[in-house]
């Protein structure tokens, strides 16, 4: 009987469940390495800065030559304006009618890029800025009309061309400064 009576201790040994932890785990990895690769995918990686400096005193400033077409009035007015040791600019005018035929935008601009290949032979790259009212027409024109004397043609906006030309036009020094 006494053996009834006797208090017995049950040890309880609880095992803790592996099997779901590592199921989490392998979901966790799986989805840790999806997001790596996606991560490789989406990065976009910028060229370093081309930072100049202008160590060298006899080092010639930049020309950054920018030519703009713009409306005024009843006119399209074409600048280029250049920056440098000598800055300057180059104009054109041509009436709206006239501009709507593409040919003769060419042949303007054409001018305007041959009388400043003629002063700076060796500039191989020019900004290109059109009002925001002109056609995309217009804006081919121009890019084949500048092409045979300066190569390179990088587009700026119709803010930036509507500033330089009324800069230029006002005789300012600073026109289309960046």
């Amino acid at each position: 009987m006494d053996i009834l009576l006797e208090k017995k201790y049950r040890v309880d040994h609880r095992e803790i469940p592996l099997a779901p932890i590592l199921d989490l785990l392998v979901i966790v990895i799986f989805f840790l390495v999806l997001s790596v690769s996606f991560v490789e995918y989406t990065k976009q990686t910028l060229p370093p800065a081309s930072v100049t400096s202008l160590s060298d005193p006899n080092a010639l400033p930049p020309l950054s030559p920018r030519l703009a077409l713009v409306v005024d009035g009843k006119m399209l007015k074409l600048w280029i304006v250049w920056f440098g040791e000598k800055p300057g600019s180059l104009n054109e005018k041509l009436s709206i009618e006239d501009a709507s035929a593409s040919k003769a935008v060419l042949e303007k601009v054409s001018t305007l890029a041959k009388q400043f290949h003629d002063l700076y032979p060796g500039e191989k790259s020019i900004q290109l800025g059109l009002s925001g009212q002109l056609p995309y027409q217009i804006m081919v024109a121009a890019m084949d009309g500048v092409q045979p004397y300066i190569p390179d043609v990088v587009l700026i906006s119709s803010l930036d061309a509507e500033g330089i030309a009324s800069a230029a036009a006002a005789g300012g020094k600073d026109a289309g400064k960046p």
